[in-house]
């Protein structure tokens, strides 16, 4: 019986997850004795031990002796392991530079603390914001303000916060900055989602599953990666990336108040001109230049948020959900929410499926 200590630096939500992960791969597994401990646990008891997963940052040194695997992108005891496992932050900035470029901001701002793997965020985040012909910049946190209001004043901005941790001392900046979209990365899952930020989601399980099979590996005396990066699972979309942000304007409020009424049925831009008390011209102009989205644009918005609710239904089939989001068919549902998501409605409802 090989006896396998899992420890966890922290019981926050995605250390959880991963271990969840871990017991995964051994479930209905023969010949593995787990032992889940916190960090702050008085050490394991007598006996042998056969192998080692490390959850978050290690407080004191760890054994040589063993095979040692740790999992997140704040382990730092990188020479005791044989197998390093974290989430790939180039890819999860890329995945938040094309979401916000696809959103119709004039330009970016990426804001982090200056905790590891940033600087590889920021580089994933500039290659996808700057290939949509988008300006963007990159600020390091040290005040509650340090001026970033003026950064996003006059047209519309689009920020990527490397935390949502970073969101409570900008919280008069996110109220100044009206109209710009607000994202982060995927620590602290649960502030994002109490805040209705837009975040990106942790492939946390996988990443414990990962670490398993790599520990099982190097107990056989096989070979196993030094480095195991792993793509985020995909993106939480919440209000935060809505392109309907309270604009200031008396006829858009007006327009924006009807389409969240009626966006579900057969409406168009001039239904929404009438609405608003004003021209399809006049109105069209004062939706570009307050919210930088057409109104069109703004009615598929509220259609997509609508199909999304419908796919956590499983029981809704493709046909049935864009009737009742207001598409014309499936295929110019799907057509919509691949530009706007960058996922099919298929794909998003396998992500619904596969979070924990």
């Amino acid at each position: 019986m090989k006896r396998i200590i899992v420890i966890l630096a922290e019981a926050e939500e995605r250390s959880i997850q991963r271990m969840k992960g871990v017991s995964d791969f051994f479930r209905g597994a023969t010949g593995f004795q787990l032992d889940y401990r916190m960090a702050d646990s008085p050490p394991p008891g007598a006996g042998r031990m056969d192998g080692l997963i490390f959850i978050g940052r290690p407080e004191c040194s760890l054994p040589h002796d063993l095979p040692v695997v740790g999992v997140g992108e704040d382990f730092s005891a990188r020479d005791a392991a044989i197998s390093w496992i974290r989430e790939d932050s180039i890819a999860a900035g890329t995945a938040a530079g094309e979401l916000l470029a696809r959103q119709g901001i004039a330009r970016s701002l990426m804001i982090s603390s200056g905790r590891p793997g940033e600087i590889e965020m920021w580089k994933g985040f500039q290659q996808a914001i700057t290939g949509s012909g988008i300006s963007c910049q990159h600020i390091q946190l040290s005040g509650p303000d340090q001026g970033l209001a003026e950064h996003l004043a006059g047209s519309r901005g689009g920020v990527f916060l490397s935390s949502p941790l970073l969101a409570l001392p900008l919280r008069d900046t996110r109220l100044a900055a009206k109209g710009s979209l607000w994202m982060t990365g995927s620590d602290a899952p649960g502030m994002a989602e109490a805040l209705d930020m837009t975040s990106i989601s942790e492939a946390s399980r996988r990443m414990g599953w990962l670490a398993a099979a790599c520990l099982v590996k190097a107990m056989r005396g096989d070979a196993v990666p030094p480095l195991l990066e792993v793509a985020p699972q995909g993106i939480v979309h919440r209000r935060s990336t809505y392109p309907f942000a309270t604009s200031g304007c008396a006829e858009v409020e007006r327009a924006l108040a009807f389409i969240r009424e009626a966006a579900e049925r057969d409406i168009g831009v001039d239904d929404v001109a009438r609405a608003a008390g004003v021209s399809r011209s006049v109105l069209q102009r004062r939706v570009k230049e307050t919210l930088n989205v057409s109104v069109l644009q703004l009615i598929q918005w509220h259609r997509i948020e609508r199909v999304k609710t419908c796919l956590s239904d499983r029981s809704l089939g493709m046909e049935q959900i864009s009737e009742l989001a207001g598409f014309s068919s499936s295929a110019h549902m799907t057509e919509v929410f691949k530009k706007l998501t960058g996922n099919t409605p298929s794909e998003f409802r396998n992500q619904l499926k596969a979070r924990p």
